[in-house]
């Protein structure tokens, strides 16, 4: 790894990278907020550039990390960094939350460092989860009167592959709710099966990272 902790900065690393991988492309524009431990020590531990070489596809043992904020310039990706060391309270320690952008889309994804390089998703806008990345995501916006359950069961089943665990979103204003499904792996056709779905407006898939690996545009197949 690249930086002094596993923590708050391998940890950082990857806690940017899942969250772009949640966001599914690179951003225009994004503002990262870091909370507790993270807001106190990001100077000397390169948290600040360690969350933005995450957001930017790098791995944990990139050499380039530590010119990451350049890197970002360079891409033309808009970076905002604001530390709140006594925010957060009820956070873990090592949190911070990402505040995306691209266009008209907009995302906003909450995660902690627990330790080890490890990391844990918490929230995705206003959806509670508990993931870590490191089993497959199917992320999934439908109308509201599309039973997305049976949907997904329907494409996994016959491949042999497990539901894990489910988190839904019902958005009230659109009359379109969001699901991030976690799975032990992922049909080979799963995309192009929804594809012309009715109802079901962008599919996409995070195959499993591991926890040194880093993301790019090509790891985030999406149908929208």
């Amino acid at each position: 790894m690249v930086g002094p902790s596993s923590s708050h900065t391998a940890g950082a690393v990857r806690l940017g990278g899942v969250a772009r991988a949640l966001f599914g492309e690179l951003p225009d524009e994004v503002t990262i907020i870091l909370y507790g431990s993270f807001g106190e020590v990001y100077d000397g531990h390169g948290t600040d550039t360690a969350l933005v070489a995450g957001v930017l596809g790098l791995h944990t043992h990139n050499p380039e990390i530590k010119r990451s904020l350049e890197i970002a310039q360079e891409k033309g990706m808009k970076v905002s960094l604001v530390a709140k060391p006594e925010g957060g309270k009820h956070y873990h320690p090592n949190t911070a939350k990402f505040y995306f952008q691209k266009g008209d889309r907009k995302m906003m994804v909450l995660g902690s460092s627990v330790g080890g390089g490890l990391i844990e998703i918490t929230k995705v806008d206003d959806m509670p989860v508990t993931f870590n990345g490191e089993s497959d995501l199917i992320i999934f916006t439908a109308r509201g009167d599309i039973d997305v359950l049976n949907l997904v069961y329907g494409q996994l089943h016959p491949f042999g592959s497990k539901l894990l665990q489910m988190f839904s979103h019902e958005k009230r204003d659109t009359g379109y709710n969001r699901f991030i499904i976690e799975v032990d792996k992922i049909p080979d056709d799963l995309l192009s099966n929804f594809k012309d779905t009715v109802g079901v407006t962008r599919v996409s898939v995070i195959p499993h990272l591991s926890p040194w690996e880093g993301v790019d545009d090509t790891t985030i197949p999406v149908i929208s």
